[in-house]
């Protein structure tokens, strides 16, 4: 079995690792989807080809339902299509009118580039900042968690609380701006990637060093296939060299 490491590997390297890890796993059905989209098969993936997938051939900004929607749910799809045009704008990076592999990870998961984040962050806003004020208060974030919270759990607030208090609002200010706003809805990933490199290194560093050795991952080889990390092992097996 082939393993990443040739040295020692200290908690960076291991983070960094990891978060590469994670968004891997995050993107894989993506690079998987984008051949489905392209349905002439060039390599490329343009808005008809997006929407049509997405919304129907007969779902444009010239139908009826687009224009005059009648019901909460057409509402929501043209909301939906408008939004999705914006990102696909954006993602387009070279402005030729279709996206690449990557452009288009980076539509579905606009998070991953500034160019997009901007667009969806403006998207979120306009659905949740009630005050527009231009960030997301602790009222604002539990009346949008409210929507899709379980009416039968009396502790969904408190819970809500802490996340938005302890996880999201990162500057204590009480609001939840940028970033902070972007990772309630759209995980970047970097708190879980620290957590698994806690967690690994707790269990496999005998010696205390704080870094990893050879023999240390070989020693627990069966917690690495597991891990995130590795993408359940498969990392373990290619681009070993990388650290």
């Amino acid at each position: 079995m082939y393993v990443m490491f040739f040295r020692l590997v200290d908690r960076t390297e291991l983070e960094a690792w990891t978060l590469k890890a994670l968004d891997d796993f995050e993107t894989e059905d993506t690079r998987g989807e984008f051949s489905g989209v392209d349905s002439d098969g060039d390599g490329f993936v343009t808005w008809g080809e997006y929407s049509s997938e997405s919304y129907g051939d007969d779902f444009t900004e010239d139908s009826e339902d687009f224009r005059n929607p009648e019901t909460d749910e057409w509402r929501e799809f043209a909301k939906d299509f408008k939004r999705d045009k914006a990102l696909f704008q954006a993602a387009d990076h070279d402005q030729d009118g279709k996206l690449d592999k990557q452009e288009f990870i980076h539509l579905k998961h606009p998070r991953m580039h500034p160019a997009t984040k901007v667009v969806f962050l403006e998207y979120i806003l306009s659905s949740s900042d009630a005050d527009k004020d231009g960030a997301i208060s602790l009222t604002e974030f539990l009346g949008e968690n409210k929507k899709n919270a379980d009416a039968g759990d009396p502790e969904w607030e408190i819970v809500e609380k802490d996340k938005f208090n302890e996880e999201l609002d990162k500057d204590r200010d009480g609001l939840l701006r940028g970033d902070e706003v972007v990772q309630w809805i759209a995980s970047n990933n970097k708190e879980e990637a620290a957590e698994e490199t806690d967690h690994l290194i707790g269990e496999c560093d005998t010696n205390g060093d704080g870094k990893l050795s050879v023999s240390e991952v070989l020693n627990n080889h069966e917690l690495w296939l597991e891990s995130d990390a590795t993408d359940y092992g498969r990392h373990l097996l290619q681009r070993h060299d990388e650290l």
